[in-house]
């Protein structure tokens, strides 16, 4: 049977005031919001009834008003105790708000009959819902033992390739994945037969990347940038004319592991010094020839436009195939610039399992995520507590599993100075990469 036209969406609003709702009606929303399809007409309008009822019998706003104080006590108190541990909670400017609309508007809304409510409040309130209701799934699933070896093993074996549109169970579960951590393996044989020694060729190619990088600590701020900048777009984009065609064609859930996550330890170690360098005086400047350095280097790799690199001043802007060159460079740039910016978020609330987990990599964490993906990340961060020192220690593990010695030590390196949480900045190297 059909529900009322109305009955979602007074659901939704509803579901915003459960602090002021009876436990009874609490369970009730809860039942409509998951089994809707089960509800008859008499369901919704008993609850619509009970809505009205309850909006004109009780004093919402004074009572609202009065648990907001409480909590408002709570938190400060909770701030105060932080401060004198030397624990400051890390904020996300960025990221979505989870509240939902003002106190007292709502209930308006929830008076007004169907035809006189704004879709865009209807709207709002059913995103909020859908953020509450995955946040506190992923906190419950937290509860959970930590992902075990093999069963990460099952998730490399399983991962769809780049460019499949992030579905809301994927990242819902990815989430969750981060706040349960992961279990360090205890020896190799947790991995069960997921190494293949067969791709010695190829893992001497990433060991080059790795070794790359770690001798960067040596070059300038600009020469590493460039550097990492050329390796993250090609790890993203045009990997094949960057890396031999072999990463792919032994053992593909092992090698494009590690090669996506090369790619997003540099996108991270990119971003930080982009960030850092850019804001200082003269930054417009120093952005600007750093930029014109990386388009060359970029035309470098270009079949139809390395011959482009070769040209100086007017000749290069006066060929015919300069403006296209120019504008695809532009649009891939802005297209990494944005992952870079959205995976440095996701590491610093989630920690390494943003880097171990195979579901994220450096193009989706900014395309093809679900719709409530980024209030549900606001609603975690107030639950900062995740297992990291086991997530890191299961990265390194099976980063030397899969990469030998090299790789392991790439891990670490970037681990030491790149903590993913606050507490750790102060105690972080800049000395290593």
């Amino acid at each position: 049977m059909s529900l009322h036209p109305w009955s979602l969406k007074t659901v939704a609003l509803a579901t915003l005031l459960l602090p002021t709702m009876s436990f009874s009606l609490h369970n009730m929303v809860l039942q409509v919001m998951d089994s809707a399809p089960q509800w008859s007409d008499k369901h919704a309008a008993l609850l619509y009834n009970a809505c009205r009822h309850y909006f004109r019998t009780h004093s919402v706003d004074e009572h609202s008003f009065e648990d907001k104080d409480r909590e408002q006590e709570f938190a400060q108190k909770e701030e105060e105790e932080e401060s004198e541990d030397g624990e400051v909670p890390h904020q996300f400017p960025n990221q979505m708000q989870t509240e939902g609309p003002r106190l007292g508007e709502e209930n308006e809304m929830a008076l007004l009959p169907p035809s006189q409510i704004d879709p865009a409040k209807i709207e709002a309130a059913q995103k909020h819902t859908e953020v509450l209701r995955r946040g506190t799934a992923i906190l419950l699933e937290a509860e959970n033992p930590p992902v075990k070896p093999m069963d990460l093993v099952r998730l490399l074996l399983d991962k769809p390739p780049n460019g499949v549109k992030f579905a809301v169970f994927e990242d819902q579960a990815a989430l969750a994945r981060s706040y349960r951590g992961f279990e360090p393996p205890e020896t190799n044989l947790d991995w069960g037969t997921f190494h293949d020694s067969s791709d010695a060729a190829a893992r001497s190619d990433l060991w080059r990347l790795c070794g790359q990088s770690l001798e960067l600590v040596n070059a300038s701020v600009e020469d590493r940038l460039v550097t990492r900048h050329t390796v993250h777009f090609f790890t993203i984009f045009d990997f094949p004319l960057y890396l031999p065609q072999q990463f792919l064609m032994r053992d593909p859930t092992g090698c494009r592991w590690l090669l996506d996550l090369v790619g997003k330890v540099e996108a991270l170690l990119y971003h930080r010094g982009y960030d850092e360098r850019s804001r200082g005086k003269g930054g417009r400047a120093w952005r600007n020839t750093l930029i014109a350095r990386q388009f060359q280097e970029w035309l470098k790799n270009q079949p139809d436009w390395a011959y482009l690199a070769l040209l100086d001043g007017e000749a290069r802007t006066r060929d015919p195939k300069f403006e296209e060159a120019t504008k695809t460079f532009v649009r891939l740039r802005t297209h990494g610039g944005r992952s870079r910016a959205h995976l440095t978020l996701l590491y610093l609330q989630l920690g390494p399992a943003v880097l171990l987990d195979p579901t994220w990599d450096s193009d989706n964490v900014h395309f093809h995520r679900s719709k409530a993906f980024s209030g549900v990340l606001g609603y975690l961060s107030d639950y900062p507590n995740l297992p990291v020192e086991n997530t890191a220690k299961t990265l390194v593990a099976l980063g030397r599993y899969l990469g030998g010695p090299v790789v392991a030590e790439y891990l670490s390196k970037f681990l030491a100075v790149y903590p993913s949480r606050p507490a750790q900045a102060d105690q972080a190297r800049t000395d290593v990469l």
